[in-house]
């Protein structure tokens, strides 16, 4: 895991979920739902506030985890740092 992970928004978990296989439909112009036939999350298009990141990192923890061994060995570097992002986010949760 990256000791220094880039900032994380929207868009990068956007990208993330379509690398994984996530189909989009635009809800509207700044609400995008993505689905996989298991996993449905909707993301907001912009910035993560603190109550957006608190819902990413828990909708994407499952979603992460039963796709591990492909994102582990994917070559995508978005994909990467929000791996790096979530679990970076999760550890702090779990040192408190």
């Amino acid at each position: 895991m990256s000791q220094h992970t880039q900032h994380v928004t929207c868009e990068h978990i956007i990208s993330s979920l379509k690398t994984l296989g996530f189909s989009v439909k635009r809800i509207n112009e700044n609400l995008i739902s993505l689905h996989n036939g298991e996993h449905t999350i909707r993301v907001s298009r912009g910035a993560l506030d603190v109550d957006r990141e608190v819902r990413m990192r828990r909708e994407l923890a499952p979603i992460f985890a039963y796709n591990k061994e492909m994102i582990n060995s994917s070559a995508d570097a978005n994909l990467q740092n929000v791996r790096d992002w979530l679990e970076a986010s999760t550890a702090k949760i779990r040192n408190r």
